[in-house]
């Protein structure tokens, strides 16, 4: 089949793989020692499995020079795969050996929030061996931890944020969204979502949201950090509830109050709503705990997540603060500093 650009043949190629595989299937059944008898025919011509003696040595030196395979590959014209292969033959080790001042230098730069990527072009290594010698010095953040949250969010703002990006190509979206619309596709079955979910709930994801950045959403939330009361809300209501907590403090009326502290896990529900964790968890003068949840407006999620807390914990109490109750504790902003 003739194609006017190579870029056009690929994208044929691209689209037909399954046929061309098959179509490969049935040609090397008929011709079984085809393979084995062209090496015969053409062992010695230069052609892409033999190494002269010269290239064998040059790829010794660039090796040695801690050149990756990559650019082996580019220098002699084959792929990273094949000088792999010949330096494997050649007995020739293929993990890089890091030195103590390497790993040393490493550490410092993971720990100070360098990207992987970034980390292995300095050594001119794969992210692969980057990531081998983070876990072997044990300096990696668990996924879950408060570490591992914000380090994943850097990095995919820092994706996000930049033009050249797959993800911001509208090529790249299209696909998405003709993904997201075939019902038959791996993104709409169930077990795909499964794993979604399981990964979400490990990684606790609920736990870093928009409320953590220092900035005022679009909605009119004004979610961020208020120097008053010492913590970062969600929202205004939130900022204001807290101003009241602190109020009663004041005023013996309870002992202290603690932001987003529990999270509550549904252990028999396997996707959705799988933990809840409250607003504030108010100490009471008489050693009884008691959480207040802050509802501007009931979504159909928080309803669920309510309902799973009366069912799975019971003995928990939860004070629904909504437009009402705010409104009745509204009345006491004129004592309040600070009240928004």
């Amino acid at each position: 089949m003739p194609f006017k650009t190579k870029e056009k043949e690929r994208q044929w190629r691209k689209d037909n793989r399954e046929y061309l595989r098959k179509k490969r299937k049935q040609w090397e059944r008929k011709n079984p020692h085809y393979g084995r008898d062209w090496r015969r025919k053409n062992k010695g011509k230069g052609l892409y499995y033999w190494y002269s003696e010269e290239e064998k040595n040059l790829i010794k030196k660039l090796r040695k020079n801690g050149k990756s395979f990559k650019e082996i590959g580019k220098k002699l014209n084959r792929t990273s795969q094949a000088i792999q292969g010949k330096l494997s033959q050649m007995g020739i080790r293929l993990r890089r050996k890091w030195t103590e001042k390497e790993q040393k230098i490493l550490k410092e730069e993971y720990l100070k929030g360098k990207e992987i990527k970034e980390i292995a072009d300095i050594f001119n290594v794969t992210i692969g061996s980057v990531n081998g010698i983070i876990r072997k010095l044990k300096i990696g953040y668990k996924p879950g931890t408060k570490e591992f949250s914000e380090k994943a969010s850097r990095r995919n703002k820092k994706l996000w944020n930049d033009p050249n990006h797959i993800f911001n190509k509208p090529e790249y979206k299209e696909k998405l969204r003709a993904h997201f619309k075939d019902p038959n596709h791996i993104f709409n079955s169930k077990e795909y979502k499964q794993r979604l979910s399981d990964m979400a709930f490990r990684n606790k994801i609920w736990l870093k949201s928009s409320a953590h950045n220092n900035n005022n959403n679009k909605r009119g939330y004004y979610s961020g950090f208020r120097e008053d009361i010492g913590h970062y809300v969600r929202s205004r209501w939130e900022a204001n509830i807290s101003r009241y907590l602190k109020f009663l403090i004041i005023k013996g009326k309870i002992k202290k109050y603690e932001y987003e502290i529990d999270n509550f896990e549904f252990k028999k529900i396997k996707r959705g709503n799988r933990s809840y964790t409250p607003d504030f968890k108010v100490y009471l003068n008489n050693g009884k705990i008691e959480y207040w949840e802050v509802k501007g407006w009931m979504d159909k999620s928080s309803k669920v997540k309510l309902k799973r807390m009366a069912k799975y914990y019971p003995n928990i109490k939860i004070i629904l603060i909504e437009r009402k109750e705010y409104k009745e504790i509204e009345k006491w902003s004129r004592l309040i500093p600070g009240w928004e």
